[in-house]
């Protein structure tokens, strides 16, 4: 899934204004929308990544480390700059699996779906229904239940 994260300063309001977005249908749909005090933010994206995080996370925006660290870096000259007043940060799915590690999942699934599956005969199939499935609970044991 494809997300676009908006940052806008409201410099005279000392108010910063943060956008998730997530496309849907080629559109991109706000999930979330919150406000920030501009030059705490400010203060915490100078003093590192850890701070600038700690203070961009809230209970209804939790970005995961690896989308607010490229959060934290998209924005570090952005709360400096006294001509921008908006950045876009646009993140992709995608970008958190290594290429290896995709071509690894896409030999694994293709591995499995050439399993041949129809060679199934009825003694096999017999074989796996061996086991009892008659419920090992009695009406009369109460002892996990309370009255």
């Amino acid at each position: 899934m494809r997300y676009r994260f908006t940052f806008e300063k409201n410099i005279k309001n000392d108010v910063l204004t943060v956008f998730e977005a997530g496309e849907i249908d080629n559109n991109y749909v706000v999930m979330y929308e919150g406000t920030y005090g501009l030059k705490e933010m400010a203060q915490a994206s100078e003093k590192g990544a850890d701070q600038f995080i700690s203070k961009l996370r809230k209970k209804n925006f939790f970005p995961d480390a690896l989308i607010s660290s490229k959060l934290y870096e998209a924005t570090m000259d952005f709360f400096s700059s006294k001509s921008e007043d908006k950045i876009v940060v646009n993140y992709e799915d995608a970008e958190s699996l290594a290429a290896e590690e995709i071509v690894e999942e896409v030999l694994e699934v293709d591995a499995l779906l050439a399993e041949d599956d129809d060679d199934i005969s009825e003694d096999a199939i017999k074989e796996i229904d061996m086991d009892d499935d008659t419920p090992k609970f009695k009406p009369e044991d109460n002892s996990e239940h309370e009255d």
